[in-house]
């Protein structure tokens, strides 16, 4: 597992700054608690697992639930308050910050058991639903940092559905309109009706007499299923309004806004695959540019970890550098001591540069990413050359736009 990690982080910061963003955050947290167990300000019991009702329930201390609570909407201040707009307005970003403290929450809400309530059940299942969902969702985070097609494709995708929002938004109004619009046939329609015959307000299972059953008719009868509702909607003359409406509505959702979406999903697919390596190159860029914010967290964490494992990163003792608590602190931090090079290469990406300066620094500094040792062989070979040139050229072209987004 660890081989495994450790290969993915090598071949993660090939091209992306990984260890920057929320994740560092909730890498943080988790040292804080650490932390706070090794100087015995929190107490860890082990876990007794047991299972009621095909649900898996755990002893141990509520204090610990409340503190990954704070700890967790300490996260969220840091992302809306502290991180730069750029990293704000990252979906990924805020994937990880709901993800991940809900898969803590899902464990800690194990905590007490005796509580065996319904509530308590079905609180539990609803935070294991969400935390599945983003879960997943972080699965294509990883697809899209670590492999270039997976990237190319998920940020056409990511464009896409920026592209779609306009259409979406007018889609979801048009159906909340004929939502609305059956809601009020069925109510006059059962007007006369009994009281007693009057279905409740969760049945569904003969047209949209009311809001929740009209919700899923509608979804119904917009991917086609809708034989019975000819029947309905169009037999007597008393209920020519009602087939009006009907037939009104296969007309505008089934006929034009559905071919609508269909050219709108193509047209705005081609155009981001032909713009996906602009795209994945203004995201890695701008998040270059904003780089300053995240050294300090690196700096605060890596000094935070080495105070209490009692390291010194600068010592050159080989009988230290050989313990076990030493060689975590360098797999945890080789990977983030990419942080001088960023005090370093920063400094010349300043507005009083010239733009082809600042090109200049962030090409060397995409090479020092790399870890390259073969520089020099490397850029012998015109293929790589080719790419190295192309990617300058695209540098330069996206830099201004991305600090004028800015």
């Amino acid at each position: 597992m660890w081989l495994f990690l450790t290969q993915l982080l090598e071949r993660t910061r090939v091209r992306y700054v990984q260890p920057f963003g929320v994740v560092l955050l909730c890498f943080q947290t988790s040292l804080q608690v650490f932390t706070m167990y090794a100087t015995r300000q929190i107490q860890l019991k082990r876990l007794v697992v047991s299972f009621r009702n095909g649900m898996a329930f755990a002893s141990g201390q509520p204090p610990m639930k409340k503190y990954m609570i704070q700890l967790y909407w300490h996260i969220v201040w840091k992302v809306v308050y502290l991180f730069p707009p750029s990293f704000r307005r990252n979906v990924w970003a805020w994937i990880d910050v709901f993800m991940l403290p809900l898969s803590w929450l899902n464990l800690f809400q194990l905590v007490d058991v005796d509580d065996h309530s319904a509530s308590r059940l079905k609180t539990t299942k609803a935070i294991t639903l969400f935390a599945t969902v983003f879960v997943w969702l972080k699965m294509l985070a990883l697809l899209k940092d670590i492999f270039e097609p997976f990237s190319k494709f998920i940020c056409a995708l990511e464009q896409c559905i920026v592209d779609m929002l306009p259409f979406m938004t007018v889609l979801l109004i048009m159906m909340i309109m004929f939502m609305h619009l059956f809601f009020i046939i069925e109510h006059f329609n059962n007007d006369t009706a009994p009281e007693e015959e009057v279905e409740p307000l969760y049945y569904i299972d003969d047209g949209p007499d009311n809001i929740l059953s009209a919700t899923q008719q509608i979804m119904l009868l917009f991917f086609g299923t809708f034989d019975d509702d000819i029947g309905r909607y169009a037999s007597g003359a008393e209920k020519e309004q009602d087939a009006i409406v009907f037939f009104l509505f296969m007309f505008i959702m089934i006929l034009i806004m559905q071919n609508l979406l269909i050219a709108v999903v193509c047209d705005s697919y081609a155009e981001s695959m032909e713009a996906a390596d602009t795209l994945v190159w203004k995201a890695y860029l701008v998040m270059l540019n904003k780089g300053t914010v995240m050294i300090e967290e690196v700096k605060n964490i890596r000094n935070l970890f080495s105070r209490t494992l009692g390291i010194d990163p600068t010592n050159t003792d080989k009988e230290k550098k050989n313990s076990g608590a030493f060689k975590v602190f360098t797999w945890l931090f080789g990977q983030v001591a990419i942080e001088d090079i960023f005090d370093e290469e920063v400094g010349k990406m300043t507005k009083k540069d010239p733009t082809r300066i600042r090109i200049k620094s962030l090409s060397d500094l995409v090479w020092k990413l790399h870890r390259d040792e073969k520089k020099e062989e490397a850029i012998h070979d015109q293929m790589v050359k080719d790419r190295f040139d192309h990617l300058q050229q695209k540098l330069l072209l996206e830099f201004e736009e991305a600090i004028h987004d800015e």
